[in-house]
């Protein structure tokens, strides 16, 4: 579990690989934060009541994300920005964790099998 932490739960930044499983990201500023050309996987996680998003993927970062759950965060549950890449399988994000592919924040959210989500009807 990580939790409480004021930047991230999980920092994976430069060229490092990591893999995480069944792992809980809980109030922290970020859940998981992806960057620099880092890559691995995280499955059957939990990324809730972060301030932020549950996970950020920037740079050309290339991370496989696959049957989280991501809910009650501050932000869009994956935000994806520059030259970032990752592969979003099966997430589970709750309606709040959704956003337009540039939210209000001009940073694009993607979801369930990598496609931008749009606001529910």
């Amino acid at each position: 579990m990580a939790e409480d932490n004021e930047q991230a739960g999980l920092l994976v930044e430069d060229e490092a690989r990591s893999e995480v499983d069944g792992c809980v990201f809980r109030r922290n500023g970020v859940g998981a934060t992806f960057s620099g050309r880092a890559a691995g996987l995280v499955r059957d996680c939990t990324a809730e009541g972060n301030a932020r998003f549950g996970f950020m993927v920037t740079d050309q970062a290339k991370p496989t994300l696959v049957e989280n759950r991501i809910h009650r965060n501050g932000a869009p549950g994956v935000a994806v920005v520059d030259e970032a890449r990752p592969l979003v399988v099966d997430n589970k994000l709750d309606a709040a964790d959704m956003a337009d592919p540039a939210d209000s924040r001009g940073e694009p959210s993607v979801g369930p099998a990598g496609e931008d989500l749009k606001d529910p009807e």
